[in-house]
């Protein structure tokens, strides 16, 4: 859609993995910022432990490329499951106080 004359191309066809890959590594470095903080969001850190698990999941078959469907459906879990838990811990009572 862009020009790109193949769209089969390496790049073209890793492009949005890229993008994927970014949702956990933001993930990862706000978790590591704010640890201290997030040991004591149980519901945060619960969904951002399921979160990394499909996450894994989505990586693993989109290089083995087995499924599809499957490899899609976890990666918009993570997604909506690092979103969940990034509201949940910014309206978390117990930070409220801080």
């Amino acid at each position: 859609l862009m020009g790109w004359p193949d769209r089969r191309h390496w790049l073209t066809d890793h492009l949005d993995d890229t993008f994927v890959v970014l949702y956990g590594v933001i993930a990862l470095i706000w978790v590591e910022r704010h640890l201290e903080e997030l040991v004591r969001l149980r519901w945060t850190a619960l969904m951002l432990g399921v979160a990394f698990r499909c996450f894994i999941g989505m990586s693993v078959l989109d290089v083995t490329g087995l499924t599809a469907w499957l490899e899609e459906t976890l990666e918009l879990t993570a997604e909506s499951l690092i979103l969940s838990a990034l509201i949940t811990a910014y309206r978390d009572p117990a930070l409220a106080s801080k």
